[in-house]
């Protein structure tokens, strides 16, 4: 964050408030029942949000007080962020990614059924909120555009298939949203281009990828 802390998600069902300087923990968010898989700030970094295993999403106070709880995925959920316009993204297991209100904490339709059903790996908003990035466990990229305006259903305005040679585990847009890269099993990270799908360059991580 601005203010020199850091969100970090752990196996043992909490997310964490750390002093990037010392390691400190500053506030332990509890409440999830399994593991918690990603964090996000809120824009303002007045809240945290956090999915987990439990197949719910929370968001908390910076003290830690549960301010909500986020219910209708049917799956792991696996990744989330928070745009710029107080809007919630979440992604899970269950083929599925879905858009929330912040104030009301409801939903409005699933992005799920554009693509293949297999699971989601990863998602990002561009920076404007303008554009919707996802890419599942088919490495299938999938564009939505303006996603904050369709009332009716979501459908891409683009998608690209990239080349599979191993099961993925986990997956991450680059900041310009040019490229994807994955991790697998085996002990590599690839990279691909968000455009074509080709393969950009490949990298051996020295062990196996999680």
């Amino acid at each position: 964050s601005s203010q020199g802390v850091l969100l970090t998600a752990s196996d043992d069902h909490t997310a964490a408030l750390v002093e990037s300087s010392t390691g400190a923990v500053l506030c332990r968010f509890q409440g999830h029942a399994s593991s918690v898989r990603s964090c996000s700030f809120s824009p303002s970094e007045a809240e945290v949000l956090t999915v987990s295993s439990d197949e719910t999403g929370r968001i908390y106070s910076l003290s830690g007080e549960t301010l909500g709880i986020l219910k209708g995925h049917g799956g792991l959920v696996v990744d989330c962020d928070w745009s710029v316009r107080g809007f919630i993204l979440t992604v899970s297991s269950d083929n599925s990614a879905k858009i929330w209100n912040r104030r009301y904490i409801r939903m409005p339709p699933s992005l799920g059924a554009a693509l293949d059903e297999t699971e989601f790996l990863g998602m990002s908003l561009s920076s404007d909120g303008s554009v919707l990035h996802v890419l599942n466990k088919n490495l299938q990229i999938a564009r939505f555009c303006s996603p904050f305006n369709a009332y009716g259903g979501f459908s891409p305005t683009e998608i690209v298939q990239c080349k599979v040679e191993n099961d993925i585990t986990s997956a991450s847009l680059s900041y310009d949203t040019k490229f994807w890269a994955y991790c697998a099993y085996d002990p590599s990270v690839t990279v691909v281009d968000a455009s074509s799908g080709a393969i950009a360059k490949k990298l051996d991580s020295g062990t196996g990828a999680n």
